[in-house]
């Protein structure tokens, strides 16, 4: 491989464990530096955020409401909370990120709430499953459903359609529950999809998207997008309230204009998809399998404990999660496709050698 080994664990310049990792790229850097300097009024009040406000709103060729978070666990939650009533319940997927990785956030921002998994393959809710449960007698022994929340890009890297988004959201709809869409990698998703922020998310029927930013180059924080600006009637409170109103909002929304101007966003969210595509091709040339189909910028791979220990023995880091097991790899806006073969070298390698040993 023209690379030599050292026998411990070594720092490896690109990592796959997360796209968390990587940092600001250098446009959403510049605004972030140009927007500290001089004084600005805070909480909102400056022009960086009414700038970003604005490049939102053409974003997604429709006037929306924007609150600036300092992150994601915050932007589910207060939108959740906002969404639902105490005794309510929020309609997910159970690989959720809301239901399995944010402590319990939801139901602390809105005490009661509850959250109600609803199963589909490849981590999407089937439309059959969602269907099924709208329609079971109520019963006060059980929370209704008030929100139906979709995560694009899905927890194991798979995207929803257009169609498949309006199908999910009409049937909701259909019996009064609102739309909540966890954008983390909805970025992502809208490269992957070539279609607009608009079509994948207030025209397939979503009424509050948490946008994020900083998987794909942004800063530290996400947004609330309200689309129906009659349910975010005083959200601003519930979100002083809940202690995320940040007093230099600038700092927050302007790494958003860095990203959004000259469509920066894109070719981030294009070039992580492509490591994340060249190593899917790679593993599977080599004749492994993926846990799940690579639409995005995640790739999964089922490891054995062996070919996980040398992967990490090599210097790899990467997250197991419990709900399936598959190691998950992603490919982030300054991924280097090097480091990717690398990569595929390794887990082709560990898995090969394991099949070798035989029984």
């Amino acid at each position: 491989m023209g690379e030599t080994r050292r026998a411990a664990a070594v720092p490896i310049k690109t990592q796959f464990a997360s796209d968390n990792w990587s940092g600001l790229c250098p446009q959403a850097m510049k605004a972030l530096i140009e927007a500290n300097e001089g004084f600005m009024a805070p909480y909102g009040s400056d022009v960086w955020t009414q700038k970003a406000s604005e490049a939102l709103s053409q974003f997604f060729e429709t006037n929306v409401q924007v609150y600036f978070v300092a992150t994601g666990t915050a932007a589910n939650a207060l939108a959740l909370a906002q969404l639902s009533s105490p005794s309510g319940a929020v309609v997910c997927h159970p690989y959720a990120h809301i239901r399995t990785d944010e402590c319990g956030a939801p139901g602390f921002l809105n005490p009661g709430m509850g959250l109600t998994p609803c199963d589909g393959p490849q981590g999407k809710i089937a439309l059959a499953s969602l269907s099924a449960l709208l329609e079971r007698p109520r019963d006060l022994r059980h929370q209704p459903p008030q929100v139906l929340s979709l995560t694009q890009t899905t927890e194991v890297g798979t995207l929803y359609s257009e169609q498949e988004l309006k199908a999910l959201t009409q049937c909701a709809s259909t019996r009064k529950l609102k739309i909540h869409m966890d954008g983390a990698r909805f970025m992502n998703a809208i490269v992957a999809e070539n279609r607009s922020p608009a079509d994948l998310s207030w025209r397939s029927g979503v009424d509050v998207l948490s946008l994020g930013a900083s998987k794909n180059g942004g800063g530290y924080g996400d947004a609330i997008i309200f689309f129906n600006s009659d349910l975010g009637n005083d959200f601003g409170y519930r979100v002083k309230q809940g202690g995320h109103l940040g007093a230099k909002m600038r700092l927050l929304a302007a790494p958003f204009l860095g990203l959004l101007e000259k469509d920066v966003w894109r070719e981030n969210a294009r070039h992580a998809n492509q490591l994340a595509q060249q190593l899917a091709t790679r593993l599977e040339t080599a004749g492994v399998s993926l846990a799940f189909p690579c639409e995005a910028n995640m790739v999964f791979v089922t490891l054995s404990k062996s070919a996980q220990w040398q992967l990490k023995a090599k210097g790899w880091v990467f997250n197991l999660p419990e709900e399936h097991g598959a190691a998950r790899f992603v490919c982030g806006w300054n991924g280097d496709a090097v480091a990717v073969d690398l990569l595929a070298n390794d887990i082709i390698e560990a898995i090969q050698e394991l099949s070798e040993e035989g029984p």
